[in-house]
């Protein structure tokens, strides 16, 4: 089976959050004060230059209401590197492994972005 990595964009991501930012009409000082972040980690994510926490990227698909997809910039196109077609692709217990993972994670978004 052909291993498929997914690639971390640090200068797409950030397109993908000023992007939603200015859809909100948002400033940088703005989101980051509803994200409860720092303005210049704001900067850093759009400009590329800093890759997103697992906290910052629960905290940023929650203000936004939008899936770590659309984040990430996966597209839909893009099957083969979306996080439901990697799990599809893994033997069952790596799957269940994973899934308990994210499940767990999910169930504690809450805490994570308070």
């Amino acid at each position: 089976m052909e291993d498929i990595a997914m690639k971390y964009d640090g200068y797409q991501v950030g397109i993908v959050i000023k992007s939603l930012r200015i859809q909100r009409k948002l400033t940088k000082e703005g989101l980051a004060a509803e994200l409860g972040i720092s303005e210049s980690t704001i900067k850093k994510y759009e400009n590329g230059e800093r890759a997103l926490s697992i906290t910052n990227l629960f905290k940023i698909i929650d203000y936004f209401k939008v899936d770590a997809n659309t984040i990430l910039n996966v597209a839909e196109s893009k099957k083969e590197t979306s996080i439901d077609s990697r799990l599809e692709l893994m033997d069952c217990s790596k799957k269940a492994y994973f899934q308990k993972i994210f499940s767990e994670m999910l169930d504690n978004a809450e805490m994570l972005v308070s």
